[in-house]
């Protein structure tokens, strides 16, 4: 989520100057910003953040604290979406 518990600061705000939203937003350090990729489960998504985040790890945001951290730290397969 985009809270100050979460991120230090709640300002809503990606690093490539996007409203976070959900069901679209994620955070990955090893991809541009714009890619588009396919999470399997879970659709399609744009890199628009980056964060404190390990190589190959991407955060999908989820708009409630309480959510996303039920939602917790899962493996899925990801595929890059090249139109």
């Amino acid at each position: 989520c985009s809270c100050a518990a979460c991120c230090g600061v709640e300002t809503g705000l990606t690093s490539s100057g996007t409203h976070v939203e959900e069901g679209r937003t994620v955070a990955c350090n090893s991809l541009p910003a714009g890619t588009r990729i396919h999470i399997d489960g879970f659709g399609d998504y744009v890199v628009e953040d980056t964060g404190y985040l390990d190589d190959n790890v991407i955060d999908i945001y989820i708009g409630d604290h309480n959510r996303a951290w039920e939602f917790g730290r899962q493996i899925r397969d990801v595929y890059l979406i090249n139109d």
